[in-house]
Order: structure tokens, then sequence, then C-alpha cells
């Protein structure tokens, strides 16, 4: 993924003084972290555009260099009078995290200022991401800028465990996640309590639309031993995802988690190779989605070309193709309609517990799913008691029986009626959710979409 100083370059560099331009450490593995010295969009066969190692500047010889508010001189503070995550001139990103892993020897004062062990316990873990995320994210420019924009989160508490989690600044997504995930709430009411038989050694959790892996961090913490597979079809989260895994995990830890870089979609064994298009927002890498409207697109979104499998291919990857899955999570912005209908109803109703929700309402009307898709996706869904409680769209199925977040356990109308008989969706939902269901399914088209021509338009807006 980079390329390493040669001999040369590192005898010299050990008989020059340390205070060197900041911009010139990452500079040992060419500033763009591997890509030359093109711009994003830049044509590599300009002039310019070159995979050669810049010739290091020390001293005097690195006044006036480009980037990081120019160089060192005798008269610039020392790097000690700079605190904090800023560090002077330039706020380290996680392209310099890599370009410290990649450095045979980058000066203390600035390894020190950021959490990630990237010089020692973690510089294997790091290096083989970077040529992993390399064979994986074929664009450039997004693996660039999501390095750019990427800074460390430090002491980011997970139900009393504290993470320092590489997210983009201002990334409302993270502060959503880190709320939500530290609720006192249960399985049933939106929160992680309440898992406890479902998890734990020789469990899997699989959680579909896995963002930045706080939920995954979440798991593993509370419910240790879980095997847990990770999916996520944004590239910019997903490297992420990775950065905060290696970075915060033990190696034992990290071999319970299986990440995969793809979408889940509704694909057949006639055809496991599909695609979509998808917007992903850096302040708001929650909201990563195929049906962003024109109108709120924002100058840093970044659509992205993201690879359609099914969902027992990713299994299969992770090695959980003959293990059942004990507990999924679909929150996954709408992917629900392509995940749900894609399974038999036998390899569904084998996962005790499925949590997440559904995002009919959500959707503008050009790009919904046909009502056919809609219907199969609610109903399945709709029968878990913690997914029935909140959402409106189990308001169409007020008979269907729920079952329990908890395996084994059955639910049971609260009446004193003989034989007793299994709760359903209009003994659990939200008491008056469902007042005004009539007028908001007209308003949502809901029995009306007779195709999934928008849903399958290849645009990620609508």
């Amino acid at each position: 993924g980079g390329d390493f100083m040669s001999t040369d370059d590192v005898a010299l560099a050990e008989e020059q003084p340390i205070r060197r331009r900041l911009d010139e450490i990452a500079q040992q593995h060419t500033d763009d972290g591997g890509f030359g010295n093109e711009e994003i969009g830049a044509d590599p066969n300009e002039a310019g555009a070159t995979d050669d190692i810049p010739e290091e500047k020390w001293g005097e010889e690195a006044v006036g260099g480009g980037g990081g508010g120019g160089g060192f001189t005798d008269d610039t503070p020392p790097m000690d009078d700079f605190g904090g995550g800023n560090y002077g001139w330039v706020d380290l990103s996680a392209k310099h995290l890599f370009c410290i892993a990649a450095s045979e020897n980058p000066p203390e004062e600035i390894v020190k200022e950021i959490k990630c062990d990237a010089t020692k316990s973690k510089r294997k873990t790091l290096l083989e991401l970077w040529s992993a995320a390399r064979a994986q994210i074929q664009d450039s420019s997004v693996l660039l800028k999501v390095l750019d924009l990427a800074r460390e989160h430090p002491g980011k508490e997970l139900l009393g465990t504290s993470y320092n989690i590489w997210a983009p600044n201002m990334d409302e997504g993270l502060s959503f996640m880190v709320d939500s995930l530290n609720s006192e709430k249960d399985v049933d009411n939106g929160g992680l309590h309440g898992l406890d038989e479902a998890l734990g050694p020789g469990k899997v959790f699989v959680d579909v639309g896995s963002c930045l892996g706080m939920t995954c961090l979440a798991i593993n913490s509370k419910y240790p031993g879980t095997k847990i597979v990770s999916v996520e079809p944004a590239a910019p989260n997903w490297l992420l995802q990775e950065i905060n895994l290696r970075c915060n995990l033990d190696h034992d830890q990290f071999k319970k988690f299986h990440l995969v870089l793809a979408g889940v979609g509704p694909n057949t064994e006639d055809e496991d190779n599909l695609m979509a298009k998808v917007m992903w927002r850096p302040t708001a890498t929650t909201s990563t989605r195929a049906w962003t409207p024109a109108d709120e697109q924002k100058p840093d979104d970044v659509e992205l070309v993201v690879r359609l499998r099914r969902l027992k291919s990713i299994l299969a990857e992770a090695d959980v193709f003959d293990t059942a899955i004990d507990v999924m999570n679909v929150d996954c912005e709408g992917c629900e309609y392509n995940l749900i209908p894609a399974l038999t109803s036998e390899e569904y109703d084998a996962i005790p517990t499925v949590m997440g929700g559904v995002h009919w309402g959500y959707i503008p009307t050009n790009k919904l799913p046909s009502s056919a898709r809609g219907k199969t996706t609610h109903e399945r869904l709709c029968s878990h008691e913690n997914i029935a409680r909140g959402t409106k769209e189990c308001c169409a199925f007020p008979n269907l029986p729920v079952r329990s977040s908890v395996p084994g356990e059955v639910l049971i109308r609260e009446d004193k009626g003989f034989p007793p008989r299994e709760s359903t969706v209009q003994d659990v939902i939200d008491d008056g959710l469902c007042d005004d269901f009539s007028t908001w399914a007209a308003e949502h088209y809901l029995y009306d979409v007779e195709d999934d021509w928008g849903w399958f338009e290849l645009t990620s807006q609508a």
C-alpha cells in the first residue's frame, strides 16, 4: 500500500534535526497516501502525477514547503507548545494515521497526538487494512476523501467502555449512535439490553448496515464471545469501521468480527452480482441511502456504486453458512426491501430475533419499491415484538402473531380466556399509533405501487 524509505533515506533522517514540516512526515510515502502526487480527480498521466517518493527536506531546506502552514525554522515554536488534536498547523487525519504506520521513524511528538498505536501494536493491522482498502476501493478519490475527512474522537463511551472513534468532523451520525446505544432501553424498546440469552459465546450477531461499527462494538462489549458479521455497503463507512475495530480491539476480539463491504440485494442464484447507487454524507454517516432527495444534496455528498450480494453468500464468506443467525439487526435505510423478500420463509423463520426498522414512510414516492415487496417485508418484520411496538407499517397486520426477543419465550395475551392466545400486533403496538393509519397509508401509497421501477432505477437521488 505504500513505499518504504530506502536505507539512505533512513540514514539521512537519523542525521537531521527532528523538527521538520509535519506534512513531510506524510511525504515519506507521498502525501496522498500512496497515490503519487495526483490531486483528487486528476489525470495520473498528466505532468506532476507520479508515484515517486518526494525528496526528504529537513531544517532550512523545508522552509517554504507546501502544505501544513510552511516549514519549520529556528524561529518555529517547539512542537510541545501545541496541544490537543490540532497539532499546530495540521489537524491530524486518518491519512496521517496510515503514514505514521508506514514510516520507519516518525517523530514521537506527532505519534503521541494519536491514541491509536500506529507505530507498534497496531502497525501491522493498519498496513494490512491499507492493502485491503486499496484492493476493494477502486475509486482513489473516495479513499483519499474519507482519509482527509476522518479525525480521531477520543473517549467515546459505549455502555461503560471508552473508545477512540474515527469519523468525519461534525458527523451527526456518530453523536446519534452514541446517544442511542447508551440508552437504558431493552431490545423491545429500541435498545440493546435484554439479549443475554440470545447472544454470547457460540452465538452469531449479523448487523446489516453497520456504518462506523458502533453497534458492533457495543454488542462485543456487552455480550462478549459473540461472533459478529458486519455488512456495510458504503466504502467510506466500511473503511472507518475497519479502523475503529482494529484500533480499539485486541487481536483475539477482532477475530470475532467479519466485516464485509457489500450491499444486500434482491439477487438470485442465477445472478449474484448486482449493483446499486447510494449517497454517502460525511456529516450524517448513518444516512447512506439510495433515495436522497435531489434538492437535499450537499456539496460534500458522494455518490457510490455498491456491489449487491445475497445474504447467503455473505454468510458463507463469514463461515456461518451452516450456523444459525441468533440476532439480526436490520437498520439499513431501506435495504430491508431487498434483504427480507430475498429470504425464503424457512430462512427467515430460522432467525429467532430480528431488530431494526422499516422506512416506507420516509422514502420519496418516486423511489418506493412495489407494494408487494413492501407487504412481504413489513409482514415478516412486524412478526417481531421489538419492531411491531413502534412501527406504523405494522398497523396493516393487527392479527399477526408476534415473537418475543427472548429465544423460546411465547408471548401470551393478557386476558383470562382459555386456552391462552398468542399475542398479536394489536396487543403490543404503541397506543394511538394506528389511529390515522388509513390516511397515512393513502398518503404514502402503501397499496398503490405496482412495480419496482423506481426502486431499482440506477440513481441515488429521488
